[in-house]
């Protein structure tokens, strides 16, 4: 019982991040002909984005993009000529500077596309966007280091609450 009293009082915490969030609109955005454009080993911006904008927030129930979390030009896309792998960049933009589930939803995006994508052909960093957090460097090298992101993927409550919101959005294989 007092462990649900801890769950409840997290929740409630974290929803308190931001109450009453900018929810934007779902749109048919239309996709620059470099977003749409396909990398040698079968990636572009378009399928990327299209795989993460319906992640289910950790916070409220609504989706990345219906939040704009995520968008397309905050992706980045191209191929490495020395290697050929595709080297993809996700920005993410939290509702509020002092989001406290920032690593949570850049772990769920790494999470998505990793299961998504042909992962030995790309190069993938998901990262805070340019001044969008409190704590942008923590949460950057926090999601950078693949020793730590193994590890959290590899904690059950951790992932049971990861395809939870990929389970919401309809993602999860």
């Amino acid at each position: 019982n007092n462990n649900n009293n801890n769950n409840n009082n997290n929740k409630q915490s974290a929803v308190e991040d931001n109450p009453n969030p900018e929810i934007f609109q779902s749109f048919r955005y239309k996709y620059k002909e470099a977003q749409r454009r396909m990398t040698k080993n079968g990636n572009s911006i378009k399928h990327v984005y299209e795989l993460i904008a319906n992640i289910t927030d950790p916070e409220h129930p609504l989706t990345l993009q219906q939040l704009g979390v995520v968008h397309p030009d905050l992706i980045e896309l191209h191929t490495d000529v020395t290697n050929g792998l595709d080297r993809l960049t996700v920005k993410v933009r939290p509702t509020v500077p002092h989001c406290s589930v920032a690593s949570l939803i850049g772990l769920c995006i790494h999470l998505t596309l990793s299961r998504y994508l042909d992962i030995d052909r790309v190069k993938l960093s998901v990262r805070m966007a340019e001044g969008s957090h409190n704590q942008e460097e923590d949460v950057n090298a926090q999601l950078a280091d693949k020793e730590r992101v193994s590890a959290a993927l590899e904690n059950k409550a951790l992932l049971e609450r990861l395809e939870t919101m990929m389970i919401l959005c309809g993602t999860k294989s």
